[in-house]
C-alpha cells in the first residue's frame, strides 16, 4: 500500500516523536508519517497515515464544525487532484449519550465540510455504523432478508423501523440505529459519495469488518458488522474522464486477525506525474 490509514492509536501527543522514529526503523519506505491524537483524554481515540509520498505541507487536521475537535478524529491529505480524508466517526456509546450529538451535529459537519472541498475525496475509516441489512450479521437470520435488502436506503429513521421486528436489542447498540444509519444514508446524498465496496461488489455477503471480543468464537462464525468504509466522489467512477479513477475497494477478512476490526482500502490510479 502507498498510503495507510490507522484508526484509534491511542497514543499521547508526546508519545508520536517516539513513534515515528520506530516506524521508520521498521518500514522505513514509508516516509511520512503524521498523527492526530487525543488531547481531551488520554490513550483515547487518534488517527494517523503513512505514507510512501512525501507529504510535507499537505496534511490538514480535524473540521470546521466538528464537536469533538481535541479526539484527533480526522486528517485529510491533499494529493492535488484527489483528497483522502482518514476519519474516526464517534461512537454514539453504550447508553446511546452521544447519539443526537453525532446524528445531529458531528454528521452533519461532516456532510458540509465534505461539500466544501472542491475535487474529488476518498474518506477512509471506522464510520461505527452498519449502514445496510448486509451489514448487520443479525438481520441474516430475518426471514425476510433478502427483501430488505432490496429496499431503498432512506435518510428517514422512521423507514427502517419495520427490519427491526424481532431484534429490538439492535435499536439500542451503537452504530445500529435506525437514525445512525438514516444519517449515513443522508451523508451519502447530500456529499455526493458512494460505498466503494458496495459499488464495486453489490453482491458480497457476510463481508463484515468488526467482530466483537466479547464472544471470542464471533470471528469463526462471521458473526461482525461492516463499520469500516471507503467513501468515494461520484466522480472518481467516470472513467471516460481525466484522472484520478477509483478502480476497486476490499475488505482484506482472509488475512491473520490482529485486531476487532479487519483493514479495508481501496486502489486508485492517480495522474501520471508531470515530466
Amino acid at each position: 500500500a502507498d498510503i495507510i490509514f490507522l484508526n484509534e492509536h491511542k497514543l499521547k501527543t508526546e508519545d508520536v516523536d517516539t513513534a515515528i522514529e520506530r516506524l521508520h526503523e521498521l518500514i522505513p519506505e514509508y516516509v511520512s508519517c503524521h498523527f492526530s491524537c487525543s488531547t481531551s483524554k488520554k490513550g483515547y481515540s487518534g488517527v494517523a497515515v503513512l505514507s510512501k509520498i512525501c507529504l510535507a505541507d499537505k496534511v490538514s487536521y480535524g473540521f470546521q464544525g466538528n464537536i469533538f475537535p481535541d479526539e484527533g478524529r480526522a486528517l485529510t491529505i491533499d494529493l492535488g487532484s484527489i483528497a483522502l480524508l482518514g476519519l474516526y466517526v464517534p461512537n454514539s456509546g453504550q447508553k446511546l449519550e452521544r447519539l443526537n450529538a453525532r446524528v445531529e451535529t458531528w454528521d452533519r459537519a461532516l456532510t458540509r465540510y465534505c461539500q466544501s472541498i472542491n475535487k474529488p475525496l476518498l474518506i477512509l475509516g471506522d464510520l461505527n455504523v452498519a449502514h445496510r441489512p448486509q451489514d448487520i450479521h443479525n438481520m441474516y437470520l430475518r426471514s425476510n432478508f433478502n427483501d430488505m435488502c432490496l429496499e431503498p436506503l432512506s435518510i428517514h429513521a422512521d423507514d427502517l423501523e419495520s427490519q427491526y421486528t424481532g431484534l429490538t436489542a439492535l435499536k439500542k447498540q451503537a452504530g445500529l440505529t435506525s437514525l445512525e444509519r438514516a444519517s449515513f444514508s443522508q451523508l451519502l446524498q447530500e456529499a455526493n459519495l458512494i460505498d466503494a465496496f458496495v459499488h464495486f461488489h453489490p453482491q458480497a455477503s457476510g463481508a463484515f469488518t468488526y467482530f466483537s471480543q466479547r464472544a471470542v468464537q464471533n470471528r469463526g462464525l462471521n458473526r461482525g458488522l461492516r463499520l469500516d468504509y471507503v467513501l468515494a466522489s461520484n466522480t472518481l467512477l467516470d472513467h471516460t474522464s481525466n484522472f484520478p479513477r477509483l478502480l476497486d475497494a476490499f475488505i482484506l477478512d482472509k488475512d491473520p486477525a490482529f485486531s476487532d476490526h479487519v483493514p479495508c482500502g481501496c486502489l486508485i490510479e492517480l495522474p501520471p506525474p508531470l515530466s
